[in-house]
């Protein structure tokens, strides 16, 4: 992906970085002291995501001495050992540390404006935590605090969105992987092409407050909605993998198995898609006034659901292959059924007959799928126990 932006060269001293090339420079119309940049971000693919992932090691010995920061966050020690005492595993270690954090703190919008305006102190990582609320740059720090409580080496990050939009996140150094991207607020770990990196530093207090950083998008582009999920499961099904869905690292234990999950987004959004959307929706309104469809929500409706095997039939009599699938949604962290329709011999859309459309949607985390309601809900039992 290619980012373009204008700034004072003085505010990203980090841009050459081996994920991340400059493919132009010229100097700003409109300021002089302003240059206009270019710069291709290098994006993974889950595949190759997944083989470096399988190559770190277990155990943290490699890792420094841990810190001390009761004085900062109270318990805060006790909270890393205690994730380092359900897992030894650095990757599941960051992706539970990422999930107490989520689950502690909540994105503060008017914080995020009132920076933007000109405030030029930050909230403490001690006042974030207590509020329950911050930033970007507040989410890195409470990150950035677990992992040096672990001892596991963090840095903080400053970039910009392919939207143009000033981002904070942390860095990790994985071994063998070096140092990885961790963006809390985002839930994503890895590179995923959507950020270039302006400055790199040991602290937050050296990176710039927003208001400081003058930088202006150029051009901005739709970003890339991927997701990741970190799931616990009494058994993983083999329905986990495929059609835009792919298990990056297992790990398996006596009361079940964890996974992480890397949802795709952008997949064959072309007039192959449109026009089979077009023909389903023919189909559902016509099944709809037949049938008295009742309004179906996100949510895991069990009355609706002998209705949409009978959609289902419906579509396969008129040609198009359609099965039910089941599984998370991860907006409501509840149980969620759904129709999807097959675009390709491996790909499958989620047909949302709440809002009528039929896309790719990475906030539903498939886990089974079935041609019967029976069937359907055997597997969804098996998968997520009682």
């Amino acid at each position: 992906m290619r980012i373009c932006f204008q700034t004072d060269p003085r505010f990203c001293p980090d841009l050459q970085l081996e994920h991340q090339r400059v493919l132009a420079t010229v100097p700003a119309a409109a300021n002089s002291d302003w240059m206009e940049l270019t710069v291709e971000v290098q994006s993974w693919n889950p595949e190759q995501f997944a083989r470096q992932l399988q190559r770190v090691p277990a155990g943290f010995e490699r890792f420094r001495q841990a810190q001390n920061y009761e004085s900062e966050i109270p318990g805060l020690t006790d909270m890393a050992a205690e994730i380092s005492r359900r897992t030894l595993d650095p990757v599941e270690w960051t992706l539970a540390a990422m999930t107490l954090v989520q689950q502690r703190m909540a994105y503060d919008p008017n914080l995020a404006l009132a920076y933007d305006q000109g405030r030029k102190t930050g909230l403490s990582l001690s006042e974030a935590w207590i509020k329950g609320k911050g930033t970007c740059r507040e989410f890195a720090m409470a990150m950035a605090a677990l992992c040096q409580a672990q001892g596991i080496p963090v840095r903080f990050v400053q970039g910009i969105s392919a939207c143009g939009q000033l981002h904070c996140f942390n860095e990790i150094d994985l071994y063998p992987l070096g140092w990885l991207p961790v963006d809390v607020q985002a839930g994503m770990l890895g590179q995923w092409g959507n950020l270039a990196v302006l400055r790199i530093a040991e602290k937050i207090e050296d990176l710039p407050m927003p208001c400081e950083v003058k930088i202006r998008g150029i051009k901005p582009l739709v970003m890339q909605s991927d997701r990741q999920v970190y799931l616990k499961l009494k058994k993983l099904p083999d329905e986990v993998e495929g059609s835009g869905q792919f298990l990056l690292r297992q790990w398996v234990g006596k009361a079940g198995v964890r996974c992480f999950l890397h949802l795709t987004s952008e997949l064959e959004q072309n007039e192959k898609l449109q026009g089979l959307s077009d023909r389903v929706f023919s189909i559902v309104s016509v099944f709809s006034r037949e049938n008295h469809w009742m309004k179906v929500g996100e949510a895991f409706n069990a009355a609706v659901l002998p209705r949409m095997e009978i959609l289902c039939r419906q579509l396969k009599n008129n040609d198009i292959r359609a099965r039910l699938a089941a599984g998370i949604n991860c907006n409501s962290q509840t149980a969620a059924v759904w129709v999807e329709i097959a675009v390709s011999e491996t790909l499958w859309a989620k047909l949302d007959l709440a809002k009528k459309t039929l896309d790719f949607k990475p906030e539903w985390v498939r886990l089974v799928q079935a041609r019967s309601v029976a069937s359907l809900l055997a597997k969804l039992k098996a998968t997520l126990g009682s």
